[in-house]
């Protein structure tokens, strides 16, 4: 009989190094779901808090961590994950807020995880970037290990995917900022190896901030006999990583997170997780072309075959919406000729309409002859009724404005500028001089 483990959700018999203990189609199938809901990671914490404990790892009240750190004011707990939690955390001296994690007791009593974690702390301060989590602080207090870290206000990007609402020109808008943030990391040697829509955090004015580089590593000073990752461990959450992550090999470097911001990407357009077989975003939503090809080429398996830099995608999605923002101009610009043509026909329309209305009622009404006075007086009447109508007719109606520059008010001023201009008109017959008559042919009895 084998003593190989058994898959726990189908009983297949899987190898003894398999990520989670399940079998490679429940790994795939599932990507370690949680009985919870929440993903669960391999040795690994999201600031952004989506899931329990793998371990049963439970969080201290923020009250019983004021011993631990007196010169904080702990005020909530944010999330917890397998390897411990972050609470959101007031320093009074310097009069800010920031987010502390901590490590599970239980993790923080082996010394190679102490070491791990003081590497990734080591890593994480070394990164001075806008879209990147800051790291203010970190130690070990009373056999706890924690960090001290940036707080962003604002939401993830999985809770931004799951309102339903991000637009495509609003994942144009993100991607290249997380771009910028793993250009600057990889540059110093630094790889997350956990991109995912958790630990890219939005905060209140659109700017994107990359959290947890927890599980990268330092590629410039590392040795392979001295990897704390080792080649049986898997770092990552399975669904964003990349094939040669999943298969523990050596051969992990920078072009993994390519992978997994193109995981995100896909998902960030149709909100579905490229998994198998799976179609190209544009053939799902409503989209440019051309990003399918900037969307396929991050997703490429053998590594050599994706972009080979974070920063040659943000250049081709860049020229993307360049040419996309040209094309709508153009597209603009077009609708803007025909609809000053369509303003002018209506001018028109609305002039001889005005000018045989109003002749017809200075006859009917006066019962007398037309003089040429009469005709031109009319006529600039018409002339500017007409105006003020297409005028109306032009200008958007905008009710986020002040009442006074919005359109509806002209509506009610017409009838007041009708009357106006007809008195003018009126007006002025009685202070020009007589002039030649025009007249117009005898009327022929009726009956």
């Amino acid at each position: 009989m084998s003593n190989s483990p058994v898959c726990p959700r189908c009983g297949k018999h899987v190898p003894s190094l398999s990520p989670g203990g399940l079998c490679p189609s429940c790994l795939m199938a599932a990507g370690l779901v949680g009985s919870e809901g929440g993903q669960q990671r391999t040795e690994t914490y999201s600031p952004a808090g989506d899931g329990t404990s793998a371990k049963g790892f439970v969080p201290p009240e923020p009250s019983q961590l004021n011993e631990h750190f007196p010169q904080l004011e702990i005020l909530e707990l944010l999330g917890r994950g397998g390897m411990g939690a972050v609470y959101k955390a007031r320093q009074p001296g310097l009069d800010r807020i920031v987010a502390v994690k901590i490590l599970s007791p239980e993790f923080g009593a082996d010394p190679a995880f102490a070491e791990r974690f003081a590497r990734e702390a080591r890593a994480m301060a070394r990164l001075s970037h806008p879209n990147i989590v800051a790291i203010h602080d970190f130690g070990v207090t009373n056999d706890l290990f924690y960090l001290i870290m940036e707080y962003v206000e604002g939401a993830n990007l999985r809770q931004t995917i799951q309102t339903g609402e991000l637009q495509p020109d609003e994942a144009l808008a993100i991607v290249p900022q997380v771009c910028d943030a793993l250009q600057y990391a990889h540059g110093l040697g630094v790889v997350h190896r956990d991109i995912k829509p958790e630990n890219i955090l939005l905060d209140k004015n659109g700017n994107v901030k990359i959290a947890d580089f927890g599980l990268s590593k330092l590629l410039s000073d590392e040795q392979p006999e001295t990897r704390l990752t080792g080649t049986h461990q898997v770092m990552g959450t399975v669904n964003y990583m990349a094939p040669e992550q999943i298969k523990g090999t050596h051969a992990v470097d920078h072009r993994a997170d390519i992978y997994s911001l193109g995981v995100v990407f896909y998902e960030m357009l149709t909100g579905e997780v490229p998994m198998g077989r799976f179609e190209p975003p544009s053939r799902r939503v409503q989209i440019d072309v051309r990003l399918d090809e900037v969307v396929l080429r991050s997703l490429e398996r053998e590594p050599d075959k994706r972009y080979q830099h974070a920063s040659d995608v943000k250049t081709d999605l860049r020229g993307i919406a360049s040419s996309s923002a040209i094309a709508r101009e153009s597209v603009a610009v077009e609708q803007g000729l025909e609809q000053s043509w369509l303003t002018w026909k209506s001018f028109a329309s609305y002039f001889f309409a005005g000018v045989f209305l109003l002749l017809a009622i200075m006859k009917v009404t006066l019962q007398r002859e037309i003089s040429w006075t009469n005709v031109v007086g009319l006529t600039t009447c018409a002339g500017i009724l007409s105006l003020l109508t297409c005028l109306w007719e032009s200008w958007p109606y905008v009710p986020q404005l002040p009442w006074y520059k919005r359109r509806n008010w002209l509506p009610v001023l017409t009838p007041f500028l009708m009357l106006f201009f007809v008195g003018v008109f009126l007006t002025t017959r009685l202070w020009l001089p007589g002039t030649e008559s025009l007249t117009l042919p005898p009327q022929k009895p009726m009956g």
